[in-house]
């Protein structure tokens, strides 16, 4: 087909083949139209669809061209334990890094494993997510790995959601890096009206990425955390490494330590762990809570390890 608008009246089984939609495409659905069982490779492709299901058992790749992507387009699971990582990955698919779009993940709650030092949902650049729903970690031994990562991106907002790890049935003894929400070598990100509860290290973590020499001097700059609650996580509530300019502000990080722990399990700690460069310059905590934790309310360290 070289229409360059697809309309999907029925049900269309691709039978287990990979399908390429034609250039600068435009996919619209009717009201019983939906694609099933296979690959389906967009180039720059938009999609016009009810907040219905229209894709089932699907692999989402190739380039694509949404301002609005919902997570009822695909089949996500409600059932305890039953991982939807792959629908996360399709639904990250469905961005354009280049492009502004905003990402709506329906109420429900949802499972999904992750990856060693992977992630579960890779934010790219210029999304903004509004998550209803509630995510959780299926426990893993990874002593490395995120629910949620931004890595060298920008213009980024997540809105909304509850993150929870697996603190209290992860498999691994050691490590201490599996976090809620991951901030790495990224600019102009926005965290608010989170809930990261329980992970195996921080719930937030805002620190530096690799460069192409594997030098950690990518940092974080302008990054906004507000009404953030990170309760019962292993190693921090919040970890603030590598960024010029921060602030949080109206959030609680409390309880650290206290279902499972490890050092140094403060409410937040802003220290850099390495001192490749300058690491932290103008931070700003405003109005937030910290009690409970088994370590301190909050740590303070000069650039440079220790």
């Amino acid at each position: 087909c070289h229409a360059k608008i697809i309309v999907i009246r029925k049900t269309w089984d691709l039978k287990g083949s990979a399908y390429e939609l034609p250039a600068n495409s435009t996919l619209r659905f009717k009201k019983s139209g939906k694609i099933i069982n296979g690959e389906l490779i967009g180039n720059n492709t938009k999609i016009i669809a009810p907040r219905k299901k229209v894709f089932e058992n699907i692999k989402i790749a190739g380039t694509w061209n949404n301002k609005t992507v919902y997570s009822d387009w695909l089949d996500f699971s409600f059932t305890k334990g039953e991982d939807n990582y792959f629908n996360f990955k399709n639904l990250m698919s469905f961005c354009n890094a280049s492009t502004h779009q905003t990402v709506y993940i329906a109420k429900g709650v949802y499972w999904t494993s992750t990856r060693f030092q992977g992630e579960a949902l890779l934010i790219p650049s210029h999304t903004r997510l509004v998550n209803k729903g509630s995510i959780h970690e299926i426990p893993n031994s990874y002593e490395q790995c995120a629910l949620v990562r931004i890595s060298k991106s920008e213009n980024i907002e997540i809105d909304g959601g509850y993150y929870y790890g697996d603190v209290e049935s992860h498999h691994g003894t050691t490590g201490e890096w599996s976090h809620g929400i991951l901030c790495e070598g990224s600019k102009n990100v926005a965290i608010k009206n989170v809930v990261c509860n329980d992970f195996w290290g921080d719930g937030i973590d805002i620190i530096d990425a690799y460069d192409e020499d594997r030098k950690p001097t990518l940092i974080c700059y302008n990054i906004k955390v507000d009404n953030a609650i990170c309760f019962y996580n292993r190693r921090q509530g919040i970890s603030i490494e590598a960024v010029i300019g921060c602030s949080v502000t109206n959030s609680n990080f409390s309880y650290t330590g206290t279902k499972k722990y490890t050092r140094p399990a403060d409410g937040i700690d802003i220290e850099a762990w390495n001192s490749v460069g300058e690491k932290l310059k103008n931070i700003t905590i405003y109005n937030c809570t910290m009690e409970g934790n088994k370590g301190k309310s909050i740590s303070i360290f000069a650039n440079g390890p220790w």
